[in-house]
């Protein structure tokens, strides 16, 4: 009862918040709910362009799904019980890969944990892939236009013409275009390889090459970039994040938060922070979507009434 109360509470403020969109088709794969659509697929096939897909957060992976429309799809995010006030229901929404395909162009991905692959598949044309958790990212079609900002990533790897990437974590980076028109701004690498990009405001701390590109305004763990410039070289990544080694008090993102008398703090081309956490478009802890999130919910029976005690917070 208490489930089935806390859900209809959350579905009637993502009701209100994404009112911009046509249709929210709403997807919980918990084998036995009484839910509009049981799997990700049936979803699908029920929407219709610019339709949005709300996947609710369960114990159960949603597969694979294969994009041949423009949609967008949203989950409730990540290391949602690493991070306060985040959801009351803790579980993410969870699947395996993710491939858009032509016809897909425009859509839109954010507060989903995908385990294995997103691939753009097509030539599309603006993709926005935000606030997600992301095993492997491809451009195997050549998508351009496309932003990706905010997320959490293992591996990226591919040419991004005209495309932002700003303000995400990434393990492991293969990142170019053509004439450098590719800007990559304010994220946290381990290992990257650029070729023609714009590279500011980031901070390095693992191998890294580059080529033909314009390198400004970057805190660096040795000498992974030319001096000048505006950036630093040689820095003790300790000084840098709230916790950069046995951090087993820090969530996975949390942690590279900047700490107090950091040497990236306002060490940006125009005096921002550097890193995943600075610039015009902060990383948001746990990939929370931007729509109103019930983060707390306790209710109870007093005779024939029910008092509810619910907490909300917007996640912009």
């Amino acid at each position: 009862m208490k489930t089935t109360v806390a859900l209809l509470f959350s579905l009637a403020f993502l009701a209100i918040s994404l009112n911009a969109f046509p249709t929210v088709l709403r997807v919980n794969n918990t084998p036995g709910l009484n839910v509009p659509y049981a799997t990700l697929t049936a979803a699908y096939n029920a929407a219709v362009n610019g339709d949005t897909i709300y996947m609710e957060g369960t114990t159960y992976d949603y597969g694979t799904l294969s994009v041949y429309k423009r949609l967008v799809i949203i989950g409730t995010g990540y290391y949602l019980s690493q991070n306060p006030e985040t959801q009351a229901n803790v579980n993410p929404s969870s699947m395996g890969n993710l491939f858009f395909y032509a016809g897909s162009s425009g859509s839109m991905v954010m507060g989903l944990t995908i385990t294995s692959t997103v691939n753009f598949m097509a030539a599309l044309q603006d993709m926005r892939i935000k606030r997600n958790n992301i095993g492997y990212l491809y451009n195997n079609g050549g998508a351009t236009n496309t932003y990706i900002e905010q997320n959490m990533f293992n591996t990226v790897n591919g040419q991004f013409n005209n495309s932002l990437f700003r303000n995400n974590y990434c393990y492991s980076g293969t990142l170019s275009s053509n004439n450098n028109t590719l800007f990559v701004h304010n994220n946290v690498f381990y290992a990257v390889t650029c070729t023609m990009v714009q590279f500011r405001n980031n901070i390095l701390f693992g191998p890294c090459s580059f080529s033909n590109s314009d390198i400004f305004n970057n805190v660096c763990s040795s000498t992974q970039v030319p001096a000048g410039n505006g950036n630093q070289l040689n820095v003790n990544m300790e000084n840098v994040f709230v916790c950069y080694s046995n951090c087993t008090a820090f969530s996975p993102d949390a942690r590279y938060q900047l700490k107090a008398g950091s040497p990236a703090i306002g060490a940006g081309a125009n005096g921002e922070d550097c890193g995943m956490f600075g610039g015009t478009e902060p990383y948001v802890l746990s990939g929370m979507p931007p729509v109103p999130a019930i983060y707390n919910f306790n209710y109870l029976f007093n005779n024939s009434s029910i008092n509810v005690d619910m907490k909300v917070k917007s996640h912009n």
